[in-house]
C-alpha cells in the first residue's frame, strides 16, 4: 500500500487504531457518518414521516404563534433561554410547533427540531436527540460541521455518555465557536425546538433532558429552546423548581389564545370545502 512504500524496520502496535484511521480516511468511520447512524430523521419537522401531521389552519393559532417567535428573536439579554409550552391533549401543542418551525421568520433562526413520539421505538427514548439536533445544528449553520465531526472522531463513545455532556460537545461547543468566528451574529438568536417531552418514555429521563438544557441557557449562549409538552407532575414540577424556573419562561396554552374562534373558522372553512367539492343541493346558508 503506498503509505508504507520504502518502509523498514517499523512495526504496527494497534492494528485497530490503524483500521481506524484508514475508515476515516475512507469516509467510512468519519465523525459525520458516526453522527448519522445515531439520529431520528423521523423526528425532523420536515421529514417525510411528518408530512401528513397536523399543522395550524390558515388564519387561526396566530397570536400564539407570535408571542412564540417574539421571545425567540427578541432581548438577547435575558437570561431565560428555555421557554416551556404546555397545554392538555387536543391543545394543539404540535401543531402549533411545527407551524412555528416553518413560518417565514424562522427560516434563519431554527436550527434544530425534535419531535418525540411514544408509538415510535425511535423516537419514544432521548438516545437519539442531542445526535439529531446537532445534525440539524451542522446541516442549517455548516460552520459547526467540521467541530461536530471532530469531536466525534476523538470519541466515538460519545453518544453512550450523559446528555449533560452531549449537549456541551454537539451543541453548545460547536455552536459558541461558530459565534467566536462571527461576532457580530451574537446579537441574532438561534432556536431548537423540541415536541412532545411527555412522550420519552422515562419521566426521569424527561426531567434530565430538562435540567441539561437550562444548564447550557445559564453559559449565556444565545441559543433558545422550545419545549412543547402536557403538564404532567414529574415535568410540571421540574418547571417549577427555583434552579429551574429562573432560567425559563412558561406559556400556558389556554383561553387567553380564544381558542374557539379559531375552532368556529376551521370549521366554516371546511364546510365551505364541502359545498364546494359535493355536488349536492345544499342550502345557500347552510350550516
Amino acid at each position: 500500500m503506498p503509505s508504507f512504500e520504502g518502509a523498514n524496520d517499523f512495526r504496527i502496535d494497534s492494528l485497530v487504531q490503524v483500521e481506524h484511521q484508514i475508515n476515516i480516511l475512507a469516509g467510512v468511520n468519519d465523525g459525520f457518518s458516526i453522527l448519522q447512524k445515531h439520529i431520528a430523521t423521523s423526528a425532523f419537522h420536515n421529514s417525510d414521516e411528518s408530512y401528513d401531521q397536523p399543522r395550524c389552519h390558515p388564519r387561526t393559532r396566530e397570536q400564539v404563534q407570535q408571542e412564540i417567535v417574539d421571545w425567540v428573536r427578541n432581548d438577547i439579554s435575558t437570561n431565560k433561554k428555555v421557554q416551556w409550552i404546555y397545554g392538555p391533549a387536543g391543545a394543539g401543542k404540535s401543531a402549533i410547533s411545527r407551524s412555528v418551525a416553518e413560518r417565514e421568520d424562522m427560516k434563519n433562526v431554527l436550527c434544530g427540531y425534535f419531535a418525540f413520539s411514544r408509538n415510535s421505538s425511535k423516537r419514544n427514548t432521548a438516545a437519539p436527540l442531542v445526535p439529531t439536533l446537532a445534525y440539524q445544528l451542522a446541516t442549517n449553520i455548516h460552520e459547526t460541521k467540521k467541530q461536530i465531526s471532530d469531536t466525534i472522531e476523538n470519541d466515538p463513545q460519545i453518544f453512550s455518555k450523559s446528555l449533560e455532556f452531549q449537549i456541551q460537545k454537539l451543541i453548545l461547543d460547536p455552536f459558541e465557536i461558530y459565534l467566536q468566528k462571527n461576532n457580530s451574529l451574537r446579537q441574532h438568536t438561534r432556536c431548537m425546538i423540541i415536541d412532545g417531552l411527555d412522550e420519552c418514555h422515562d419521566p426521569k429521563v424527561q426531567c434530565n433532558i430538562i435540567h441539561s438544557i437550562v444548564n447550557m441557557g445559564r453559559s449565556g449562549t444565545s441559543l433558545r429552546f422550545v419545549i412543547f409538552s402536557r403538564p404532567e407532575l414529574e415535568i410540571r414540577t421540574t418547571f417549577k423548581r427555583m434552579d429551574i424556573s429562573d432560567y425559563c419562561t412558561v406559556l400556558e396554552l389556554d383561553e387567553r389564545f380564544k381558542p374557539d374562534q379559531d375552532i368556529e373558522l376551521f370549521l366554516r372553512e371546511k364546510f365551505d370545502d364541502i359545498k364546494k367539492t359535493h355536488d349536492i343541493s345544499i342550502c345557500v346558508h347552510w350550516p
